[in-house]
């Protein structure tokens, strides 16, 4: 029932939220972090599915908190995926040059709509993962 209300908050303001860590808006669910994904969309599935790699990395540690007054000048161990953080824009099998997408958003709203996918160009597709970044200059 939360992540249908965060679909809905995404589809409206276009930024999820921090407080359903294990919510992806309109792809999904981030757990179970492996196995079957349930949307028959390309794009949700390609989606939820590089949604869920940055969650096993903040999980395991291997990626980091890079935004917020407490993480200027060093990043720190999160372990659950802080989404605001990340911003996708897909390249493949259409790239996207205007802007990118939230977690969740729905892909009738990303750029080129819901004819993203090219039926016959296999079953890949590239996103470019975009990393907000608070830093400092030390001097």
């Amino acid at each position: 029932m939360a992540c249908a209300a965060e679909s809905a908050l995404v589809t409206a303001r276009k930024e999820p939220l921090e407080s359903l860590w294990w919510c992806t808006g309109t792809w999904g669910s981030i757990y179970p972090l492996a196995g079957h994904t349930r949307s028959q969309d390309f794009n949700r599935t390609t989606g939820l599915i590089t949604a869920r790699l940055l969650s096993q990395q903040h999980r395991r540690g291997l990626a980091r908190r890079t935004m917020g007054d407490e993480n200027l000048c060093r990043a720190s161990i999160y372990p659950s995926i802080p989404k605001s953080q990340y911003k996708l824009t897909q390249f493949w099998p259409k790239s996207q040059t205007q802007r990118g997408m939230w977690f969740g958003e729905p892909p009738q709203t990303w750029e080129g709509g819901p004819g993203r996918h090219i039926p016959g160009t296999g079953n890949d597709a590239m996103y470019m993962i975009w990393r907000w970044t608070d830093c400092c200059s030390k001097l």
